[in-house]
């Protein structure tokens, strides 16, 4: 909303990587920064795309609760690693 006001239509990229950036940054773990941001791109995009915060909100829960999944079905996994979720088998 007020950053695409800030840099326009024309100009809405600046405005998604900003918004991506403050995403990132608001999970307050410098490891998971980086794909928050990713992510903050792609939600910024789909808002952008859509005027609407509920296709973003929607995957942003499928995401988390992708993760809770995880970790509840392999307690004895390092979720962090994808090799480790597939028992080192590349």
């Amino acid at each position: 909303g007020r950053l695409l006001k800030v840099f326009g239509t024309e100009k809405a990229w600046g405005a998604i990587v900003i918004s991506a950036l403050i995403f990132g940054l608001a999970h307050g773990n410098l490891a998971q920064s980086p794909h928050a941001f990713a992510l903050g791109i792609l939600f910024g995009w789909l808002y952008y795309r859509t005027g609407s915060l509920i296709p973003s909100v929607i995957m942003h829960v499928l995401n988390n609760s992708t993760a809770v999944l995880m970790e509840c079905m392999m307690p004895d996994k390092d979720a962090d690693k994808l090799i480790d979720i597939f028992n080192g088998n590349l």
